[in-house]
């Protein structure tokens, strides 16, 4: 991180360590669902969640950015990892605010859905109740 008044780094943070090419892509999530947030509670509007990849890496990582951390200034702390089939991943964008698309070094699409399965089946035990109902 750079601070802008003194001109300096002010807090260096090897995202990809293990990634001889470094970071491809970094994309702020916007309004990212709870799945995402790993939490089910209102989303804090004081933490952002940002999403990052590499050129040569299979996996993307998710940061959470405290805007003001303990010390007046934002910080970063790991989130998760997803692995993926890809070998490489140099875009990675928001498509809604529970999915998330990868795209690789041959332009090979992949869409990554995160899900409540809880509640995925409960919905679907309500509605073959309702079909069972209706006939």
């Amino acid at each position: 991180m750079w601070n802008i008044e003194t001109e300096k780094i002010a807090k260096f943070h090897d995202a990809h360590d293990e990634s001889p090419l470094g970071i491809s892509s970094i994309v702020e999530l916007k309004e990212p669902s709870y799945c995402l947030r790993g939490e089910r509670t209102a989303a804090d509007p004081e933490v952002r969640y940002i999403v990052t990849s590499c050129f040569d890496r299979p996996e993307f990582k998710m940061w959470k950015m405290q805007v003001a951390g303990p010390k007046g200034r934002p910080e970063f702390t790991f989130h998760l990892q997803i692995q993926t089939s890809l070998t490489g991943i140099s875009r990675i964008l928001q498509s809604t605010p529970s999915q998330l698309v990868c795209v690789d070094n041959t332009q090979c699409l992949k869409f990554y859905d995160f899900v409540d399965r809880v509640e995925q089946r409960k919905k679907e035990s309500f509605e073959e109740k309702v079909a069972k109902f209706q006939d």
